[in-house]
């Protein structure tokens, strides 16, 4: 009913085996994008849950994200880009295992032919909330890493 939007809704259930057991796996997933001239939004929430059979109520696992993004097309060749992202994970009721991560991302984009580009994109990453700020790695709690990347890739579509 909306020139330009695109809307989606996707669910699954899986019953997984494993060597300790099965569990059940429940995905839930919504995107949308809308485009209109030069500017393209999108936008994507999932989660996942699984619950071991059999297992006590702190083997259950859940995943929760989602991501925001814009992109502005310049010209024919040059687009500019910025996404946001968050993740958060919980097994059980323990806090020592609830995590969140977070990713400020900012592109920019040539496009050398129809189907191939040159993209650069710079990514502020924050784990600020893992582990309730008790896991360590090395010595160094985790939460205090700085893995912020910057990527310069050649990608080809078909």
């Amino acid at each position: 009913p909306i020139e330009g939007l695109e809307v989606g809704v996707s669910y699954g259930v899986d019953g997984v085996g494993g060597a300790g057991g099965s569990q059940d796996r429940n995905t839930l997933g919504v995107d949308a994008s809308y485009s209109f001239g030069a500017i393209g939004l999108r936008g994507e929430w999932i989660k996942v849950s699984e619950d071991p059979t059999g297992q006590p109520v702190t083997s259950k696992t859940e995943a929760k994200g989602f991501y925001v993004e814009a992109q502005y097309d310049y010209n024919s060749k040059i687009s500019f880009g910025a996404r946001y992202s968050d993740v958060s994970t919980e097994q059980g009721a323990l806090t020592s295992r609830r995590n969140k991560f977070s990713t400020i991302a900012v592109t920019g984009a040539y496009r050398l032919a129809d189907n191939v580009i040159v993209k650069a994109e710079y990514d502020l990453n924050n784990e600020s909330e893992l582990g309730g700020g008790n896991v360590t790695f090395n010595g160094t709690r985790i939460n205090e890493i700085d893995n912020d990347v910057f990527a310069l890739s050649l990608v080809g579509s078909f």
